[in-house]
């Protein structure tokens, strides 16, 4: 049975050690297709997004639910809305999508537990299921990844390459202390490896009980003390 098969009930994954799902996906040529009402970008099988018009693979950012997003304009009336990348894959590649803009009412994504919301491929990633079924798949999820600062940390976390809860707080902690000490919120989620600064001051706030606006973070430039406080401390993030 071929990986894009009209013919399979259950996804890809079920059976199969993650290894073998990671290189099918690499082993397979990528293939490209559009989802109606966004004409403007073609869907990768492999999880990418590009233009249609000069083939220009756009960047995507991770949101606070753990999945990934990216900022699209709409055929409709041209406004810029935000599209998660998985349901976008599926529309464009699961054949009961093909030719629909929207999810049908009562279907969600279902991700594969042993790779993680962020791995978008079809169908080795990601497939559509009930509510229940995709209550189900993050139910059988066991944290079996290193945490991302390991060896310092000796945490485990279900999807690889991210934070355990405890290095989360403590990236909220040292957040809101570069805050007050002046460094810009964008500069301050780039030390810790994010694109966006949404969720690193939403750290700040929670761990470290940072009270400055959200706009004054975005805004703030170091005085010259801070400067120097900054400079004293170490270059490496959490």
């Amino acid at each position: 049975m071929t990986a894009h098969s009209d013919a399979r009930i259950e996804p890809y994954w079920f059976g199969r050690p993650e290894a073998e799902i990671r290189a099918a996906v690499e082993a397979r040529v990528e293939q490209w297709a559009p989802v109606p009402g966004h004409a403007r970008y073609l869907w990768s099988d492999k999880g990418r997004v590009r233009r249609s018009v000069n083939g220009q693979v756009m960047k995507t950012r991770v949101i606070n639910s753990g999945y990934e997003s990216l900022k699209v304009l709409r055929d409709l009336d041209g406004k810029q809305v935000d599209v998660l990348v998985h349901q976008m894959v599926l529309l464009a590649h699961h054949p009961a999508f093909r030719g629909l803009p929207a999810f049908p009412d009562g279907m969600e994504t279902r991700h594969n537990p042993a790779t993680g919301p962020l791995f978008n491929a079809y169908p080795e990633g990601l497939w559509p299921g009930t509510r229940k079924q995709n209550a189900a798949d993050k139910d059988e999820q066991e944290p079996q990844h290193p945490c991302r600062n390991a060896p310092a940390c000796a945490n485990l976390v279900v999807t690889p390459g991210r934070r355990c809860v405890d290095c989360v707080a403590a990236v909220g902690r040292e957040a809101a202390e570069l805050l007050r000490l002046g460094m810009p919120l964008q500069q301050v989620a780039e030390r810790f490896g994010y694109t966006g600064p949404d969720w690193v001051y939403q750290l700040a706030v929670r761990y470290g009980h940072y009270e400055g606006s959200k706009a004054e973070a975005r805004t703030q430039r170091p005085k010259l003390a801070q400067r120097l406080r900054l400079a004293g401390r170490r270059g490496d993030a959490l």
